[in-house]
């Protein structure tokens, strides 16, 4: 066990935090040797609320949180903010409602960064819509920067949680995150948001993770499996690609592509192919290549697994580079499912299928399961609109810690239901309201009145089909 896993997860001293002394000992140990004229290269923040991750949750959650008044550091460890939309290429925005912060963001796209032609009869249907993802950075940057009282650090991962003992629970108190070069940031914060997708910190911190399809006898799940296992959904290797005007106009290739593909404001290529043979130019999103991931926690293997499915994709990208196509990889593979963290409530198939709203509900959705190789029929899919329970934001024995996203609390076959953005941008508006309301009267989170957080969400928009 390294010194500063030894020292701080268990064993924090609350007074020393943000000393010099406990940052060296932290950082490189206490080998006076190894320390002997080094220069201590990290900086302090204090802050009322810190949010990991600048994602499709985490951004919501830092904009929700400084609305409310609360000093936020939003931490993210890329060099450019966004998440799925920048670095994944999800710039097709599935699921509902479209509410609260993330209408303000869709909006935005629709009047701001909207590539539609005049002449299209689809300005109105959002489903035959996505955005690229330069477009998403720039209005997310200009949403964040709205607000005076968010401070955004970028390329600097949390690698470890400071925790101190309190009572039957553990007090989450910020993280020390790594930068370039060594340069290190400790964030000491009265509330932490994990917003990041993996939930590794939740997890190095002590939180009961949950990773892979849950047995049916764990909760009593129509569709959960006879016996656990880890598997997770696949992976997809998103991609762009463009064609520009040129005398040849061979669309054929995109019948090799099957339906995985959207031509930006006419919809899915299976509708509308015809279309593209009378057009010299035009800009789509793919659902390049897609292939099951042994461990998604895994950098080594989710490496492997986008190599191996940018391999895959290299004949189609040779065939649309000879019909006139140039073509853009995103950055990073997309990972639909990694942990999921044990809260005070888990979210399950039952819970859902039954079509009612628990009381402390903060956040709404509208989609399906969406199972990725799994064999479930249509009927199967089908659940009516859920809501999530505030309780599946907080982890299990743990206070001053949230979660937001697709690693809140519940089943994986829950998950496959609300890990979409307009959903998970919700959980992070409905986090950023209660780690601010939490922060700003110094009450813990289980304390404060979820009526009244209600009431700011409807006002916000969001619960908009919550009855009063």
């Amino acid at each position: 066990m390294s010194a500063i896993n030894s020292f701080n997860r268990r064993n924090f001293i609350k007074s020393s935090l943000l000393t010099p002394a406990f940052l060296t000992s932290t950082m490189y140990g206490n080998n006076d040797k190894l320390n002997a004229g080094r220069k201590l290269d990290i900086d302090a923040v204090e802050t009322d609320v810190l949010v990991l991750g600048a994602g499709a949750s985490g951004i919501p959650a830092a904009i929700s949180a400084a609305r409310e008044g609360a000093r936020v550091v939003l931490l993210e460890e890329d060099q450019q903010i966004g998440g799925a939309p920048t670095d994944m290429y999800v710039g097709y925005l599935c699921g509902n409602p479209m509410v609260g912060i993330f209408k303000e963001m869709v909006d935005k796209l629709k009047n701001d960064h909207s590539l539609l032609k005049p002449q299209s009869n689809n300005k109105d249907k959002l489903s035959d819509f996505w955005y690229v993802p330069s477009s998403y950075s720039m209005i997310l940057d200009d949403m964040i920067s709205a607000e005076k009282n968010i401070q955004v650090i970028c390329g600097a991962r949390a690698v470890e949680p400071l925790i101190s003992p309190k009572g039957n629970r553990d007090r989450f108190e910020g993280v020390i995150a790594s930068g370039a070069a060594g340069h290190s940031i400790a964030v000491k914060a009265k509330v932490t948001i994990d917003a990041t997708g993996n939930g590794a910190v939740c997890e190095m911190a002590g939180c009961e993770s949950m990773y892979g399809r849950d047995s049916k006898a764990q909760f009593n799940e129509t569709h959960g499996k006879e016996k656990a296992d880890e598997r997770v959904m696949p992976c997809t290797q998103m991609f762009i690609s463009q064609k520009f005007g040129t005398e040849k106009s061979d669309f054929k290739v995109y019948e090799e592509l099957n339906a995985g593909c959207i031509d930006y404001g006419y919809g899915w290529f299976k509708n509308v192919k015809d279309s593209f043979y009378n057009r010299k130019t035009g800009i789509y999103i793919h659902w390049g290549a897609t292939e099951i991931c042994k461990d998604t926690r895994n950098p080594i293997e989710v490496s492997n697994t986008q190599r191996l499915l940018q391999q895959r994709l290299k004949p189609t990208v040779r065939k649309l580079f000879e019909s006139g196509f140039t073509v853009n990889f995103a950055t990073k593979v997309g990972v639909r499912e990694n942990r999921r963290i044990k809260g005070d409530f888990v979210i399950t198939e039952g819970y859902m299928r039954k079509g009612k709203y628990a009381d402390d509900t903060v956040a709404i959705g509208q989609y399906y399961l969406d199972g990725w190789g799994e064999s479930w029929t249509k009927e199967d899919k089908h659940i009516p609109p859920f809501g999530i329970p505030y309780r599946s934001l907080i982890p299990s024995g743990f206070e001053g810690l949230l979660t937001a996203g697709k690693i809140i609390s519940g089943t994986h076959i829950a998950m496959t239901a609300y890990r979409v953005q307009p959903i998970v941008s919700q959980t992070g508006q409905a986090a950023g309201l209660a780690a601010a309301m939490a922060a700003g009267k110094g009450t813990g989170l289980r304390d404060i009145s979820v009526t009244k957080m209600q009431e700011k969400l409807k006002k916000q928009g969001m619960l908009r089909d919550l009855k009063s």
